[in-house]
């Protein structure tokens, strides 16, 4: 920005305030007051619990890019995208249309847009938003117009409506994340439930698991009935014993439907989130409020179970490790019996079926480090890190082009 890179650090006021920020970093052993840059508030904007991204924009200009969070004046669903060159007026006020946008979605009431995500184009500017809103809808936004600054083509397009098998909306809250589909298109996948309110502890109402197809363009609204459904087949507590070296490892486990997706008649999958130890479904709040991640064809999601008493802390997760396109899990992703290799062995049911699902203790989203040969899933009962070798290798460290 102004001929000279710069560090940015973009935050929101959380659930303390209805504001987003920026802070110029840049030098920050020589911080000072004038280092903050801007701190935008709109009648639109409300308690944006989300982290914003920060993207160069199609003009050239880099931006923030939030949804507008919960208890809007209007209470409808919209983006915002604010530049971080924004050249506050005189009276210090920031003009609509050249410091920052608004993409209204519709008047749809008690709303708000939960967490975006950003996808770029070949040349690193951002193309497209997805995010989801509070009754349900999980949109996208085609922004790679680049005739101005906030060019009349950047519109919504609602790609899917959840709601669950009793016809209930599920809050959309948690940012998407996007991989690559088994032909054109994307994969959208992501997780309801919200863990905002003063009633969200209590609510019990089934939340889902879901991967989507999206073709962009102006293809239509989907619903779970044109998805293909996965479901929890089993949920126990079992061992895993290492052969070399006699020790048995005890773990919660979950394992899931193995249904396959056609794409030639269905737009992905699902997967509803239930207890099953009993051998039957019971609705105990379990949702999702953090971002998933894709890692080697994988999709990764944390779930979050609320504890019963609604005025004590804590709760629990779960980790889920599901094929991004299709849901399933044929091969083993957690290294259950420690033994540093992916095998049977790490199965259940006789080394016949993978597990899906582990539980987490009381996590946020997964964090995945590497050790230069082997990467691993932090995992916590007691505030205590234990680590759970996964499926896939270390990321690149470095790439050098030989001519």
């Amino acid at each position: 920005m102004g001929g000279a890179w710069k560090s940015y650090l973009v935050g929101t006021t959380g659930a303390g305030g209805r504001s987003l920020f920026a802070l110029d970093v840049t030098d920050a052993a020589g911080f000072s007051s004038s280092k903050v840059k801007w701190e935008f508030t709109h009648a639109d904007l409300g308690y944006t619990l989300s982290r914003p991204v920060v993207a160069r924009m199609a003009n050239g200009r880099w931006a923030a890019i939030t949804g507008n969070g919960l208890d809007s004046s209007s209470g409808t669903a919209k983006i915002f995208i604010v530049y971080l060159d924004a050249a506050l007026n005189d009276a210090g006020g920031w003009d609509a249309g050249s410091d920052y946008c608004v993409l209204t979605t519709d008047a749809t009431a008690s709303n708000g847009m939960g967490s975006p995500a950003v996808i770029m184009s070949e040349s690193g500017a951002a193309e497209y938003i997805y995010a989801g809103d509070i009754q349900g809808r999980m949109w996208r936004f085609n922004i790679a117009d680049s005739s101005g600054n906030c060019p009349t083509a950047w519109k919504p397009h609602e790609v899917f409506k959840a709601v669950n098998a009793s016809n209930k909306v599920q809050p959309i809250t948690a940012a998407p994340t996007v991989g690559l589909a088994p032909e054109e298109g994307v994969m959208v996948v992501f997780g309801t439930g919200k863990f905002s309110e003063v009633n969200d502890p209590t609510e019990k109402a089934t939340q889902t698991l879901y991967g989507v197809h999206d073709l962009f363009g102006s293809s239509p609204k989907l619903t779970r009935s044109h998805l293909v459904e996965q479901t929890i087949t089993r949920q126990t507590t079992t061992s895993f014993k290492n052969t070399e070296t006699k020790s048995s490892y005890t773990e919660e486990i979950r394992e899931t439907s193995e249904n396959p997706v056609d794409f030639a008649s269905k737009k992905g999958w699902y997967l509803d989130l239930v207890n099953m130890t009993s051998g039957s479904p019971v609705q105990e709040g379990e949702r999702v409020i953090a971002q998933p991640q894709i890692r080697w064809g994988n999709v990764i999601f944390t779930t979050y179970v609320p504890s019963d008493d609604s005025c004590a802390a804590g709760g629990t997760s779960w980790i889920f490790a599901m094929d991004v396109k299709t849901g399933q899990r044929k091969d083993p992703y957690f290294d259950l019996n420690r033994s540093g290799t992916f095998t049977t062995d790490d199965n259940y049911s006789g080394g016949k079926k993978a597990t899906t699902a582990i539980h987490y203790g009381l996590g946020g989203p997964p964090v995945f480090v590497n050790n230069g040969e082997k990467t691993f899933v932090l995992k916590s009962d007691d505030g205590n890190l234990k680590p759970r070798q996964t499926r896939g290798q270390p990321p690149l460290a470095a790439w050098r082009q030989i001519k």
